[in-house]
């Protein structure tokens, strides 16, 4: 009986046993399976986010021609979208526009309202302005969230006159492809398709070449082993991109040999991984092939696999599997997909990404065409012709969007085929590889088999530029932003106390704008006391007065008014010049045929009663810095006409000085005590050796206390005067112990101009820029303005041309009296976000007009 008990006793607890370890794995399963589902649902989470809340903003800007004289205006228009849809953009009204130098320092700059989907403006090339390579650069506000934002930038070519001329302009605009036979200084990449290669499979690359100069270098080379074995051949073609395919072996080394102007050389490879993962896609154009695998044991399971274009989700698939296989394949048909960069990614069941791959989406439902007919084929001097325009789809249904259009005179040397970037190589590639490639539009110029592998291998090597997504998933991305869409002219502050402007004082205050009607608005400043007052829409300067209704606990008269200025250093990312294989200057420019070939005096038609003078040369000499200096001051410092002494600033070594206070230590009979920011000064009375009290303080010409002269650091200010004894005289009794005037850099200022006072603060505040209206001769009806020749390089700007869908849109235009090539170029977006882009061409004689199709 006691060994039947025993017996029947243990049955129970192995039975036990085991269902509670199987309960326990079933519950870790589902454990597991929740947390992987958590972790998958947070990403495509964070994706939806991103796309439909904290989308980024695209901008595109398009001039009405890359190349231009002294005098010529710059015709200009931006496009403003959201960065996901490419429809148009909800969040910012605003865009700003710079002309910048070869140096990155603005000459112009322009701030836009945006109508519609985008805004068009104007540059004028003052005849003072130098011959050279300028660029125009595009973007809002709300864009500069992006600690590296992707800022549209075009270069411009400045001719001068005809010493510029040499004989060909194919030396600026050489062929970054063309083959070189002589020996180069190579660099070679490699890409593992994926990311990393992983050894005893077989894996994809894509390289990429390039020469000293960062061009593609085209060349053939091998891949061979440790021990010199050969076991693949490849090839570089446009750009130096190829691809290559080989299986390498564990604890192998592996290099490439490289062919080189005649001689190779040797390049090591990555180190393939003994275990790893891989993600391959094979775009078949109208579907994929999406294989994921691993050399892991289950390493697949519970991973997830999601594909965005833009940031909108796609494809997402959880993969539950136990075979020991480790694969997953799938096909993708693309035939719903948008156009643009696919972004495929591998996770593991805890979030963390294993694999990347990009995917170029190239789907011809969305195709939409700009289509351009002439009425004529052939017309008369001065004679008009009427072109039609019109959007389709690719079902040949007629598309609503906006366009803008050029008539412009080719340049040799910059005609049509030199267009490297429009519109749709902007929005659909270079916008979201961060502005890497140096000839986008080269991929998008036909539907080759070649192109399409060469743009295949262009994703291999390039990285998406959005986001990481180590700081994507930790919040980064969805954080509020520093800086706030703008929907028109904001004005932003902050009140102070009036001895320390670094003290906020919370204050009541009050905006009242002068403008046709006056308007005024209050609001409190809160602890920080910062304010914002707008948004606004006006387009003439108007005057402003903020000023202090109340301050707790101080007297309102004691508090400071401070606007804030916007000082946003933008980089630059596009090359210091158009040369790509050789670093030529100014004078390898030449300088237009079309105006070479015009004397732009004797052309003119002129009367009898007109003397034609002989040619009379002016000499004069450049200006110093100190002379634009003092052009930049103004009249500020002609109140007292000349100073006891001036010191520019720029003259000293930024190092050896801290503070605007400090340059006073170079003037004689100046004494300058303690450290910034609590620093006295004292100066000598005319002929005596005695100092005296406290000086008159002087900032841009108003009066300012010791204690905000004492806060002003050293790169605040451009040039510092000293009066003492007689020169200081003007100021009365304020002068007698001497003046010390600082004027700041107009760079650091506000773009409004301000005086300030305690509890009050004057403002002039510049609207948005009024854009002028692009003049075209109307030849049909004779004008006495008519005698002059035609001597216009842009026939036509059309910035904002609204097609309903319903109609087709037509223009009756006239040419000029400058023979030779003109491009018609249209660009522009379909209200469904579809880029569009075509360009045609005419030519003019002296006798007729042809009009040509591209």
């Amino acid at each position: 009986m006691i060994s039947k008990y025993i017996l029947s006793s243990k049955k129970p607890s192995i039975y036990f046993s085991l269902k509670l370890f199987l309960i326990f794995c079933y519950n870790t399963f589902l454990f597991s399976q929740y947390d992987a589902n958590f972790k998958h649902d947070f990403i495509s989470g964070k994706l939806r986010t991103y796309s439909e809340l904290n989308a980024p903003e695209k901008l595109y800007l398009l001039s009405d021609k890359d190349v231009y004289l002294k005098n010529d205006t710059i015709w200009f228009k931006t496009y403003l979208v959201n960065g996901v849809s490419h429809k148009k953009s909800k969040k910012s009204g605003v865009v700003y526009v710079d002309l910048l130098n070869e140096k990155d320092s603005v000459l112009v700059k322009r701030k836009l309202f945006v109508k519609s989907i985008g805004a068009s403006g104007d540059i004028v090339l003052h005849k003072d302005i130098f011959p050279g390579r300028y660029k125009l650069r595009a973007y809002t506000q709300y864009m500069l969230n992006n600690p590296s934002p992707i800022i549209f930038e075009k270069n411009l070519v400045v001719w001068g006159d005809r010493s510029s001329e040499v004989s060909d302009t194919n030396e600026l605009f050489r062929n970054e492809n063309e083959p070189v036979n002589t020996k180069q200084k190579l660099s070679v990449s490699f890409f593992p398709e994926g990311g990393d290669m992983i050894a005893e499979l077989q894996n994809v690359l894509g390289f990429e070449i390039k020469d000293q100069y960062g061009n593609g270098f085209s060349t053939q080379g091998k891949i061979i082993d440790e021990n010199g074995i050969p076991v693949c051949y490849f090839q570089s073609h446009d750009f130096g991109l190829g691809v290559l395919n080989f299986t390498p072996k564990k604890n192998q080394k592996y290099y490439a040999i490289v062919e080189n102007g005649g001689e190779t050389e040797r390049f090591l490879l990555p180190q393939p991984l003994d275990d790893g993962y891989m993600l391959n896609v094979r775009n078949n154009g109208d579907h994929l092939i999406i294989l994921a695998s691993s050399t892991l044991e289950r390493g697949l399971q519970d991973a997830f696999l999601v594909g965005h274009l833009r940031g909108d989700v796609f494809f997402e698939r959880s993969i539950v599997q136990e075979s020991i296989e480790n694969r997953f394949t799938y096909k993708l048909y693309t035939d719903e997909l948008a156009d643009g960069v696919a972004h495929f990614t591998l996770f593991d069941k805890g979030g963390e990404p294993l694999c990347e791959r990009l995917v170029f989406i190239d789907n011809p439902n969305n195709d939409a065409y700009v289509k351009i007919k002439s009425s004529k084929i052939e017309l008369g001097h001065r004679d008009n012709y009427q072109v039609d325009l019109h959007i389709l789809d690719s079902n040949n249904n007629l598309v609503s969007g906006e366009l803008s259009m050029s008539v412009f005179k080719a340049n040799r040397g910059l005609s049509s085929e030199n267009q490297n970037t429009h519109i749709k190589t902007w929005l659909l590639l270079n916008s979201d590889l961060g502005a890497t490639v140096s000839n986008a539009a080269y991929f998008f110029e036909d539907n080759s088999v070649y192109r399409k592998r060469l743009l295949d291998a262009l994703m291999l090597t390039h990285g998406w530029r959005r986001f990481v997504w180590k700081e994507f998933l930790s919040n980064a991305v969805g954080k509020t932003p520093k800086y706030k869409p703008e929907k028109g002219i904001m004005i932003n502050g902050k009140t102070t106390l009036w001895e320390n402007p670094r003290q906020p004082r919370p204050s009541e205050v009050k905006l009242s704008l002068m403008g046709k009607n006056i308007l005024q608005d209050s609001i409190p400043t809160g602890n920080t006391g910062e304010f914002t007052f707008g948004p606004f829409f006006f387009q003439d300067t108007i005057s402003a007065v903020i000023q202090v209704l109340s301050a707790p606990t101080l007297n309102k008269k004691g508090v400071k008014v401070r606007i804030e200025p916007v000082t946003n250093k933008i980089e630059s990312y596009t090359r210091k010049s158009f040369v790509t294989k050789h670093n030529v200057g100014l004078k390898e420019f030449t300088f237009p045929d079309y105006a070479s070939d015009i004397d732009l005096v004797s052309n003119f038609k002129i009367g009898d009663k007109v003397r034609r003078l002989k040619e009379v040369k002016v000499y004069g000499k450049g200006k110093r810095k100190r002379d634009v200096i003092d052009e930049e001051i103004g009249g500020l410092s002609r109140v007292y006409n000349k100073p006891s002494h001036r010191i520019y600033v720029d003259s000293f070594p930024k190092r050896q000085v801290q503070s605007a206070l400090d340059y006073l230590l170079r003037f004689p009979g100046v004494r300058v005590f303690g450290s910034y920011p609590r620093q006295t000064v004292q100066i000598t009375a005319a002929n005596s050796i005695s100092f005296g009290e406290e000086p008159l303080f002087l900032f841009d010409g108003l009066p300012v206390t010791a204690q905000f002269a004492a806060q002003l650091t050293a790169k605040e200010v451009m040039m510092v005067d000293v009066l003492k004894g007689p020169d200081a005289t003007i100021y009365g009794v304020r002068g007698a112990n001497g003046v010390v005037a600082l004027y700041g850099k107009r760079s650091l200022r506000e773009t409004t101009s301000t005086k300030q006072y305690p509890g009050v603060t004057n403002l002039e505040i510049p609207g948005f820029y009024k854009t002028r209206e692009f003049y075209a001769p109307d030849y049909s009806t004779p004008r006495p303005e008519h005698n002059k020749l035609d001597y216009r390089t842009t026939l036509h700007w059309k910035p904002s041309i609204l097609m309903d869908g319903n109609n087709k849109v037509s223009f009756k235009q006239f040419t000029g009296d400058i023979p030779g090539k003109y491009i018609i170029k249209v660009e522009g977006i379909t209200d469904d976000g579809q880029p569009v882009f075509h360009m045609s061409s005419i030519v003019v004689t002296d006798n007729y007009t042809k009009v040509l199709d591209k």
